[in-house]
């Protein structure tokens, strides 16, 4: 088959982008593809044997069927956390593309399929020069955006798509992930955005109490992706 990447973008931090990551991963595997997964760009990294990690990355590469070194996984890597831009600056550095050029290239050529999961929301900066748009283009990813289904998300949704069709970057689909338990206008804010947005939705993820892959990636119907 023909090699795809997809980029994962959220309406925010904490919208789920590691999880869903982690299920098409697993989704894309039980069709018989081999994918890996990649985080570019991470801040608010721990200093483990003297290797900044962040735990997004981590979790990917500990998922990822092959066993990639961890600088391919996440290339650009800071420790303090807040805002790619602001972290590098602290740290008297800046976020440029070519680290994560390169790696996305090594892990490409590996794979059918490379997902890479943003950080933050769409519009997060990680340098004067580079976002996420930046990097889309580059590697002539599809975006897959997910949805944090909790009060005030139809309104970052509708900013998000607003946002990514402004710089003509290309989407895939959506998904829909219930990140809040005692949120009790789930089914009616999913059905909204359904009808709204004019983007497949390709899996509403129930609530979970801890991380399962497997469960996440039974969810999707990747058959929906243009």
């Amino acid at each position: 088959m023909a090699k795809i990447t997809y980029f994962v973008t959220g309406t925010d931090t904490g919208s789920g982008k590691t999880w869903l990551t982690l299920g098409l991963l697993s989704a894309f595997r039980q069709r018989g593809n081999l994918a890996l997964g990649m985080k570019p760009i991470a801040s608010g990294c721990r200093r483990i044997d003297d290797v900044l990690v962040s735990e997004d990355a981590d979790l990917i590469q500990k998922y990822n069927s092959t066993n990639l070194p961890y600088q391919l996984v996440n290339p650009l890597a800071y420790e303090y956390a807040c805002s790619p831009n602001l972290a590098a600056q602290m740290e008297k550095t800046e976020a440029v593309i070519e680290p994560i050029l390169n790696a996305y290239k090594a892990v490409s050529e590996q794979c059918d399929i490379t997902v890479l999961e943003g950080i933050g929301g769409w519009r997060v900066p990680f340098s004067e020069k580079l976002d996420a748009a930046t990097i889309v283009k580059s590697i002539n990813a599809e975006i897959i955006l997910v949805v944090a289904i909790r009060l005030g998300c139809i309104n970052h949704a509708f900013l998000t798509l607003e946002a990514i069709n402004s710089d003509a970057a290309k989407l895939a689909g959506w998904v829909a992930i219930c990140t809040e338990p005692d949120f009790d206008f789930s089914d009616q804010t999913v059905e909204f955005l359904q009808g709204s947005l004019d983007l497949p939705l390709l899996g509403v993820i129930p609530f979970l109490q801890k991380l399962d892959p497997s469960t996440i990636g039974s969810h999707l119907d990747l058959d929906l992706l243009r």
